[in-house]
């Protein structure tokens, strides 16, 4: 089997395994251009539907009057987003809410929230 096909293969399973748990995942596109023998070019893309963000859209604002529990639904992230993050140094993992929050803000990102609550 070859690694484009193992890759496909693990691909179809993950897709298969979020289906079964009803969670939407949100393909992410990355593509490789050979400009020339020393030059290469990455673009990544993700396209995130309408109705996902009008999903958040209503998390948002039913946050506001449902009763908050030990886990709330902070933010729904687009991995091109979160990729480019990590490239300027940016780590997810060693972040805080509040600076989280502000680099959401910064990218003109604030509709991938999916709360109104202040958490911190």
């Amino acid at each position: 089997m070859t690694i484009n096909q193992e890759r496909t293969a693990y691909e179809a399973r993950f897709r298969s395994a979020l289906k079964a748990r009803n969670i939407d995942f949100i393909e992410h596109t990355t593509n490789i251009f050979d400009d020339g023998p020393d030059h290469f070019g990455v673009l990544q893309s993700q396209h995130v539907p309408d109705s996902f963000l009008q999903d958040l859209d209503d998390k948002r604002h039913a946050s506001v009057h449902g009763k908050m529990g030990d886990m709330v639904h902070l933010a729904s992230l687009p991995v091109a987003l979160v990729n480019k993050w990590h490239r300027q140094g940016k780590r997810l993992d060693q972040a805080q809410l509040p600076e989280i929050i502000r680099w959401l803000q910064a990218e003109d990102a604030e509709r991938f929230l999916a709360t109104r609550r202040r958490l911190v």
